[in-house]
């Protein structure tokens, strides 16, 4: 399985925007997400922001949070069945043309 975004092709990984979880608390913060097993899933170095990758951990504002709280609502998204359509692609930035493909 692979992830594909209909403009852009495949995908390495697909973001979701920390705003459609945290409101302002994590808006700007970019998660990463990548495909496991046919599964969705957070990536080691889940966080995109400032224009680099990153751990929560590594990240000087994030590591002010609740990390174990967010982590957790972040997660949920894409567990058990992805909210697809709230990722978006990390080339075209679109939200509404990532799906799951079989290779």
């Amino acid at each position: 399985m692979k992830l594909f975004c209909e403009d852009c092709g495949e995908l390495d990984y697909i973001l979701l925007d920390g705003y459609t979880i945290g409101d302002r608390v994590l808006e700007g913060v970019m998660f990463v997400f990548i495909l496991k097993k046919g599964n969705v899933v957070l990536a080691d170095k889940c966080v995109f922001y400032d224009n680099k990758f990153t751990t929560w951990k590594q990240d000087s504002y994030l590591r002010t949070l609740n990390d174990k709280y967010w982590l957790k609502q972040i997660k949920s998204v894409s567990s058990p069945d992805p909210e697809i359509d709230l990722f978006q692609c990390p080339i075209c930035n679109d939200s509404d043309i990532i799906t799951i493909k079989e290779k």
